[in-house]
């Protein structure tokens, strides 16, 4: 008789523990949202427009013109691919920061497809951008201490026809740079700053 009592009493108390570890049947899953809600995800990618999701701001997808017309009125040089916009020194050599074009390297293509108000909706696999309000300022400074705290690798490698990618960090988080031929081609945030493509 003690048997069956103790017997009974594990029972209800490992019925009694299951009904607390595992959910009501009843609980219907979460519907599934048209927005990213995870917190991996800074913006919602439209067909011509994105959102930032911490503030809900909306940001209209900019023409290649548009930006070559900001980096032209920034910088007081005509639009060229090829003109220099600054020099960042490494071990008696120069990265060229050049105008570049939209769709390939240099300071347009930064903007054109990494800072938001200049964005031109290209939506990547893995699409990244930067923080609202990020200034030209911002992205030569981080690009300068990046190179100078990569100093050995930039000249080792950043002159050569493959390139090479250093990392160092703007306020939002860390950024990957790329330096091919003396010259900047991109830089972007490194796993932060996502877009969800919804289109």
């Amino acid at each position: 008789m003690n048997f069956i009592k103790k017997s009974f009493s594990a029972l209800v108390a490992a019925a009694s523990l299951f009904t607390v570890l595992v959910p009501s049947a009843q609980v219907s899953a979460a519907p599934q949202s048209t927005v990213a809600t995870d917190a991996t995800y800074s913006w919602n990618l439209y067909s011509s427009y994105m959102d930032y999701i911490p503030t809900g701001a909306r940001y209209t997808y900019k023409t290649c013109s548009s930006v070559n017309t900001a980096v032209t009125n920034y910088y007081g040089v005509a639009n060229s691919s090829a003109n220099l916009l600054r020099n960042f020194p490494v071990s008696g050599k120069n990265v060229r920061l050049e105008y570049g074009y939209c769709t390939g390297y240099g300071m347009t293509h930064i903007l054109a497809r990494h800072v938001p108000e200049y964005f031109n909706g290209s939506i990547t696999s893995t699409q990244s951008l930067y923080n609202p309000g990020t200034s030209f300022a911002t992205l030569e400074n981080a690009m300068s201490n990046t190179i100078s705290s990569n100093a050995t690798t930039v000249s080792s490698s950043g002159f050569t026809s493959t390139g090479t990618a250093v990392y160092g960090y703007v306020s939002g988080g860390s950024v990957k740079l790329i330096i091919k031929g003396g010259k900047v081609i991109t830089m972007y945030p490194n796993g932060w700053g996502l877009g969800y493509d919804l289109r």
